[in-house]
């Protein structure tokens, strides 16, 4: 210790565990400690969209929200206030009735704009009805104060279109450690 820092590289033993005390009244804090603020959430029930329309999913229920960065009653937006780079992630479950050559998308947009985006041809072709899932996922950099993210689905077609819920489709983001 010099200067009151604490500062520890990689520990190791021969039985590959060991054990660091941290004295009384000595708090660790600081970058890189762990992946936070980060929240996870998914749709409670099925949500229709329309066709032709870029539709935001009402990503309504939390399944954890470490430091309540989420809006998971008003807005459905990730607002992190501490500035990085972090591991988005939207995964949405569609169905619909028929619609051969049909097109969905599932977006996360950033400030309104998209960031990313995973696009699907809906190969079907028969009135049965059908089941697809689309994930997409990447790393955006947030300022720390302003940015957010949303989580979309898009539809060009003629059949009846649902967004899936009861955890089907889910939404969320962490920090990254040490990007």
């Amino acid at each position: 210790m010099a200067n009151g820092t604490l500062k520890v590289g990689t520990i190791t033993t021969s039985t590959g565990s060991g054990t660091i005390t941290i004295p009384s009244g000595v708090t660790l804090s600081g970058g890189g400690i762990d992946n936070t603020p980060a929240f996870q959430a998914y749709l409670g029930a099925k949500q229709t969209v329309s066709s032709g329309s870029t539709t935001k999913i009402n990503l309504n229920t939390e399944v954890f929200d470490s430091d309540s960065m989420y809006d998971a009653s008003t807005n459905y937006r990730f607002t992190p206030t501490t500035a990085g780079k972090y591991f988005c992630f939207l995964n949405v479950e569609v169905s619909w009735d028929s619609g051969y050559g049909d097109v969905a998308e599932a977006e996360i947009q950033k400030n309104g704009s998209s960031a990313l985006r995973s696009r699907f041809i809906l190969q079907t072709g028969t009135d049965n009805g059908f089941y697809g899932v689309q994930n997409v996922s990447g790393i955006l950099d947030f300022n720390g104060s302003s940015d957010y993210i949303e989580g979309y689905a898009k539809y060009d077609g003629n059949s009846p279109f649902f967004v899936h819920g009861s955890n089907k489709t889910f939404f969320g983001a962490y920090k990254i450690i040490g990007a």
